[in-house]
């Protein structure tokens, strides 16, 4: 197997290792479990994000983590052609 593919395989198992042990934490572990992994993830809650337990903690820290909403929009602006550019294949000339 070529030396980037099991990079890529590496980096992907840690972050299954991660999210798999960040679930654990959040939904069946306690809190203060749940706050020492979060603190290890570098991710930091602010407020009364600091008070959730079970799902919204996790979404909260999913959304910190790995911000798929930012990743999403760069892709959208940088990948899809403007409007003028797309009517004119979509509707023909």
């Amino acid at each position: 197997m070529p030396m980037y593919v099991q990079f890529l395989l590496h980096w992907v198992d840690t972050v299954i290792v991660w999210y798999r042990q960040v679930f654990t934490a959040c939904m069946e572990g306690t809190k203060e479990d749940a706050h020492k992994l979060i603190e290890k993830m570098k991710v930091k809650l602010v407020g009364d994000e600091k008070d959730l337990i079970g799902k919204p903690l996790m979404k909260v820290v999913m959304r910190k983590w790995l911000p798929a909403g930012d990743a999403l929009l760069q892709m959208i602006t940088m990948y899809l052609p403007s409007p003028v550019t797309s009517q004119r294949y979509r509707v023909g000339e």
